[in-house]
């Protein structure tokens, strides 16, 4: 794995673009100690992304442990929703608006869906990403 331009930064984690096998991925780095109890709690949220798939959810590839725990996942080329819809104003139109929002929609029931359901609890536009094709990615 090969970790390369950084994209963006959260409060408990930072995030890049970089390379696993033949994908281009993006690999969060996540900014926490890695005591047994939080590893624990971990494991089983890891457990859960393994297991998610839908059109519009990031695809989770993996994680490593060291040296800094890291979440591998889909890379979305055309970013988070926010960004997009400030840097391309009169591109985007109220049928490009609903088909986001009902993406948005199907991608959250695909997580309420999960026994137990899955809360995403900080939907944003800032955490929507965007793939080449311009579909939303919860």
């Amino acid at each position: 794995m090969h970790r390369g331009q950084k994209l963006g930064k959260g409060q408990s984690s930072v995030v890049f673009k970089g390379q696993w096998k033949d994908e281009v991925v993006a690999i969060k780095v996540l900014k926490i100690e890695t005591q047994p109890t939080d590893l624990n709690d971990f494991k089983k949220e890891l457990y859960i992304l393994s297991q998610l798939r839908g059109p519009h959810i990031v695809h989770f590839y993996g994680v490593t442990l060291e040296p800094k725990l890291c979440i591998v996942m889909e890379y979305c080329e055309n970013g988070n929703l926010l960004s997009y819809m400030t840097a391309n104003k009169k591109d985007i139109n109220w049928d490009i608006v609903l088909g986001w929002a009902i993406q948005t929609a199907k991608g959250i029931n695909t997580l309420h869906q999960w026994k137990p359901p899955i809360v995403h609890r900080d939907l944003k536009s800032l955490n929507l990403l965007l793939d080449k094709s311009l579909n939303i990615k919860v």
